[in-house]
């Protein structure tokens, strides 16, 4: 099964949410960023990739205030979450300047070959956004 129908199949039942990021100008695909969605418990987890070209230029940050804003505005989500591998900080500072907390340290998180890795996990709640979203309309 492609990453293309899985993602279809699993829209269509409300598990995930993925869309592509694009060059403003060129519109060319850049990156890609998704929603994985637990209904139980009425969060989500958010990742993101960029091309290389592309990394430090806000494109991640941006991509990822818009999923946030989708996942609270339109699916109604309580919270929605992301991590970033230890060694990989950069991540952590796009989850920063999206307005995202720092919860804490999941150790030996991800198996990758033998290796257990560590994650750093951010996270926003419906409240903390709606908060922002207030502040930020009180300054505009």
């Amino acid at each position: 099964m492609t990453w293309v129908t899985k993602n279809k199949q699993e829209i269509v039942r409300g598990l995930s949410y993925s869309f592509v990021i694009t060059n403003k100008k060129t519109n060319q695909m850049i990156g890609a960023i998704g929603l994985h969605i637990n209904s139980e418990h009425n969060r989500a987890e958010a990742g993101y990739w960029i091309a290389v070209p592309h990394w430090n230029k806000g494109v991640a940050t941006e991509a990822l205030i818009r999923i946030m804003e989708f996942g609270f505005t339109i699916i109604g989500l309580n919270k929605i979450y992301a991590t970033h591998l230890i060694h990989n900080p950069s991540s952590g500072r796009v989850m920063v300047k999206a307005g995202m907390k720092k919860e804490g340290k999941l150790m030996g998180h991800y198996r990758k070959g033998e290796e257990y890795i560590d994650v750093i996990q951010y996270a926003m709640t419906a409240s903390m956004y709606s908060k922002l979203k207030k502040k930020k309309n009180r300054t505009s």
